[in-house]
Parts: C-alpha cells; sequence; structure tokens
C-alpha cells in the first residue's frame, strides 16, 4: 500500500512539472529594447500633420515685423515638409525709399539634426523659399525722376532652430535665419522694369506649434 502511495505522488509530481514547464513555453517573451525605445520615443510630437503660427522680427536692409502660418507633415521621422504664407511689413532702414508690404508664399523644409530620447526638445536647420509678394505705394525714383513702385521677386529663408514640446503634441519654436528677398523696380505707368531689387535681413522666428 505504501508503495503504492508513493509512485502515485511521484506521479503527480511528474505531471505538476510537465504542466509548469508548459506554462512557461506559452507566456510571451518582453519586448525587445529597441521596441521599448521606440515607445520612449513616441512620448510628444508624433501627429503626422502639424499646424505653426509664429511672429517674426528683424532688421538689416529693411527693418520689418509680421506674421505667418505654415502647415507641415512629418514625411520622415527626422525631416517634414510645408507650406507657409506670411505677412511682413517692412521700413526701409535708410530711409531712401517707402515703406512696403510682403506676402512671402513658400515651401518649408526642417531637418531635425539633434532630438532628445522622448522628441521633447531638437535642433533643426530649415530652409523656406518661394515666391514674394510686394505691395508698395508708388514714389519718385531720383535719377529717372518718374514714379516708380517695386514688384513681386524671389524668397529665401534658410535659419537654425530650437524646438520644445509644452504638452505632448503642443511645442514651441524659435528660430534665427538670413532673409534674402529680391524684386524689380518698375515705372508705374508703362510697367517698364528700371533695375533689379535685393535685400538682406536677419529674421528671427517665434512660433507655436499643435
Amino acid at each position: 500500500m505504501k508503495s503504492q502511495i508513493v509512485f502515485i505522488t511521484l506521479l503527480l509530481g511528474i505531471f505538476v512539472q510537465i504542466g509548469h514547464s508548459q506554462k512557461q513555453k506559452n507566456v510571451k517573451p518582453k519586448k525587445t529594447t529597441s521596441e521599448q525605445v521606440n515607445l520612449t520615443l513616441s512620448q510628444y510630437g508624433q501627429r503626422k500633420n502639424h499646424v505653426l503660427v509664429h511672429y517674426a522680427s528683424g532688421g538689416g536692409d529693411y527693418s520689418h515685423a509680421g506674421f505667418g502660418l505654415a502647415l507641415g507633415r512629418n514625411i520622415l521621422r527626422d525631416l517634414s515638409l510645408g507650406l507657409g504664407i506670411q505677412y511682413l511689413g517692412q521700413n526701409n532702414t535708410f530711409l531712401t525709399k517707402p515703406s512696403r508690404t510682403t506676402f512671402p508664399l513658400s515651401v518649408d523644409l526642417k531637418y531635425h539634426f539633434i532630438r532628445s530620447q522622448s522628441n521633447r526638445y531638437s535642433v533643426l536647420i530649415g530652409m523656406s523659399a518661394g515666391y514674394n509678394f510686394v505691395r508698395q505705394n508708388p514714389y519718385f525714383e531720383p535719377i529717372s525722376n518718374v514714379p516708380v513702385s517695386e514688384k513681386n521677386g524671389l524668397y529665401l529663408n534658410p535659419s537654425v532652430g530650437f524646438k520644445w514640446y509644452a504638452y505632448r503634441n503642443l511645442g514651441i519654436l524659435f528660430d534665427i535665419g538670413y532673409h534674402y528677398n529680391n524684386s524689380s523696380l518698375r515705372i508705374t505707368e508703362t510697367n517698364a522694369k528700371i533695375s533689379s531689387q535685393e535685400y538682406h535681413n536677419i529674421l528671427f522666428k517665434f512660433g507655436i506649434l499643435f
């Protein structure tokens, strides 16, 4: 009788051991280190599309200030592409020409070359390029002594900036860049071109990203 009890006990022990090993096989493996890193990286700024509203100010050939709106999309993890429009009121620094208003319409490219692990802050370089719509009241050109005004031209704004997310999808962007634009000086009555004008400025931008 005792031998039978011992045999049954050993048999039960074998079945318990087999069941325990089977449960261990069915347990799903933990996430790999790379998967854990990806979860950490997804904490801030993970929307594909975003909106940027900014205030701009600067100086150079023209002192200027204004604001802008840009719609962007993250096409790669560190690269975004968008469209932007700005309003810039400009006063000539040397007071030789009247003030003018410009409306740059641009394609905006941004590349983040330094980024925190959580994506909360990053350092980026940007390039905005497009067409500059110019509005200016006619004035008398001193050499030809005829009323003239400046017309539309090219707009370029390479920059370097810093972005920080205050909340998961609400960020602050600050950048500084070189602002180049040109235009054609034309006679008001005939629209005949007299010369080309080029302007070189420094532009500061402070924006809210969401």
